[in-house]
């Protein structure tokens, strides 16, 4: 039960303050597995300007992890043995199971959402 409210209050803690969901038509995520670094984008007019801003943050090496998403959440998530999982859905939590698949331990790193304008 603890566990689970430790869990609950990173979640609420992380949707607080990493990251954001904004109107707009597409959202961004991008990790670099070899520095931590993350970077985002909500509520973009299209996908190339979305990824290129949420890249500025991660930096754009051939390693970077990106992903994007219209009118819905993107998530990408990692363990500490390097294993990553990423995914995009209508709601987070869809995004989140979907990047849980790839690596069930995995803690969220990144994650941002659009809606419909």
């Amino acid at each position: 039960m603890s566990r689970c409210i430790t869990s609950t209050l990173a979640a609420i803690l992380l949707f607080a303050s990493a990251s954001r969901v904004e109107a707009g038509d597409f959202a961004a995520v991008a990790w670099s597995p070899s520095t931590g670094k993350t970077g985002f984008s909500s509520g973009g007019v299209s996908a190339a300007s979305s990824l290129s801003t949420a890249l500025l943050g991660a930096g754009n090496s051939s390693k970077t992890v990106r992903l994007f998403v219209k009118n819905g959440f993107a998530v990408i998530v990692s363990d500490s043995t390097g294993r990553y999982g990423a995914g995009v859905g209508k709601t987070y939590a869809e995004a989140l199971m979907i990047a849980r698949r790839a690596c069930p331990a995995g803690t969220v790193r990144i994650w941002a959402g659009s809606l419909a304008r």
